[in-house]
């Protein structure tokens, strides 16, 4: 579903305050959506040149209130370096760092990586180059029970045509 541009700025001002701070300023296009099975399918992609990661597609998962519970393709990852000999004498000691990494990995293989955590997801934001899709759960039910209901409409879809061949 298209949304007029003052349409989608009414809605960014009242419901979702937390939506402009996620997206990009070269994004023209916006649209919103109900989530389906063809959307587990989606994949982050980067392309690392140097040290610059430049992401061709950003997918977030958000929680109701804005707070994003993390990202498709990327974790944080803690890396603790240990002092020298020489600097065990001085004192130091060991120090954590975490950084981020990237890695390919579809809608639902993040999923999974988030469980329990990935019922909390009420939207997953989807980001490419010059657009942006707002995919949303329905209001009521979680992400795994909305999955399992289109699942089982799907199936019984598939087994009615089977039935008619």
């Amino acid at each position: 579903m298209e949304m007029s541009v003052r349409f989608r700025e009414e809605v960014l001002r009242k419901e979702l305050k937390w939506l402009p701070d996620l997206i990009p300023p070269h994004v023209t296009d916006f649209s919103s959506k109900r989530l389906d099975l063809n959307d587990l399918a989606i994949q982050a992609t980067h392309e690392e040149l140097g040290n610059f990661v430049y992401r061709f597609i950003t997918i977030f998962f958000i929680e109701e209130n804005g707070d994003v519970l993390g990202r498709v393709g990327v974790r944080t990852v803690s890396c603790t370096h240990e002092p020298s000999w020489l600097g065990k004498q001085f004192g130091l000691r060991a120090t954590t760092r975490a950084h981020e990494e990237e890695f390919e990995e579809t809608v639902e293989e993040a999923l999974l990586r988030l469980s329990p955590e990935a019922n909390r997801v009420r939207y997953i934001l989807h980001i490419t180059f010059e657009s942006a899709t707002l995919i949303k759960v329905p209001k009521g039910t979680t992400i795994d029970e909305h999955l399992r209901q289109k699942q089982e409409r799907a199936r019984a879809e598939l087994a009615e045509f089977a039935s008619n061949v």
